[in-house]
């Protein structure tokens, strides 16, 4: 829980799950969907804009995945946009695509693939 950022500031919490190694430390793969939910109070949150973003980043060492989206005010109940569901199987595809032939859940989603790393950017539709 962060409270009281200044404008500008970040904050991350890491929780390590396990420490196994090998096949046994992606067995995360295994499931079909990861579900998150993010509650969002802060000065630079409303119910229509948002100037702050979460990640999760999961995986075993340097080898990764992190997903960013916005944050809305409270639950963001009615519209949902707090709540993210990661389906692993299109994930792990992001591996072998490019800019060309991902599958993106909005259009306005952002999806960057460069020599060293892919990063797919969840985004709200209206603020693009």
């Amino acid at each position: 829980k962060f409270t009281d950022l200044p404008g500008r500031a970040s904050g991350a919490a890491m929780k390590s799950l396990f420490s196994l190694s090998g096949e046994k430390a992606q067995s995360y793969l295994s499931y079909e969907k990861m579900k998150m939910y993010v509650y969002g109070s802060s000065p630079w949150i409303t119910p229509e804009n948002t100037k702050v973003d979460m990640f999760i980043r999961f995986g075993f060492g340097d080898n990764y995945y992190e997903l960013t989206q916005p944050v809305y005010d409270d639950w963001d109940d009615g519209v949902g946009r707090n709540a993210l569901e990661i389906d692993l199987e299109w994930l792990t595809s992001l591996k072998i695509r490019d800019s060309s032939s991902v599958k993106k859940y909005r259009e306005t989603d952002i999806f960057r693939d460069s020599t060293n790393y892919k990063e797919y950017r969840f985004t709200d539709e209206k603020l693009v």
